[in-house]
């Protein structure tokens, strides 16, 4: 698990696929070993003493910003349109809303208002996957 601080001033626990933390394990690797801050992420610029500076939360939005050019993303990105399409993707595959509500901090509020969008189809592979553990020839 992954300890997030994010909006709202909450912090959040992020569960990690095992790819994802060995690449991130890598990164921390890298990283010099004396530093004056516990962060992952470190913005290219250097603070007074000479150390790189946490990323701020302007920097993380450029971040962002410039990957969604990058990818060819024809609409504005953000880093909280990450979390969105994160949850409409666990809804779409099938997870329980109310754990999903859970890992996201979400109300259940909220859950309904965000991801109503989601298909009757949507629905069915869900059901389909979760009586048979596999995806119906309509997927």
């Amino acid at each position: 698990m992954l300890a997030v601080h994010g909006k709202g001033d909450r912090d959040r626990r992020v569960p990690i696929p095992p790819a994802l933390l060995r690449r991130l394990e890598r990164h921390m690797a890298g990283l010099p070993r004396r530093r004056s801050c516990d962060r992952i992420f470190l913005s290219l610029r250097r603070g007074p003493a000479g150390d790189y500076e946490p990323l701020t939360d302007s920097g993380m939005k450029q971040l962002v910003r410039d990957a969604a050019v990058r990818a060819e993303i024809g609409r504005t990105v953000h880093p909280h349109l990450l979390r969105h399409s994160w949850m409409t993707e666990m809804l779409r595959r099938g997870m329980n809303p109310l754990q999903l509500r859970v890992i996201a901090g979400a109300s259940p509020e909220v859950i309904a208002r965000h991801y109503e969008h989601l298909t009757e189809d949507d629905a069915y592979e869900a059901m389909i996957r979760a009586l048979t553990g596999t995806r119906s020839r309509t997927g």
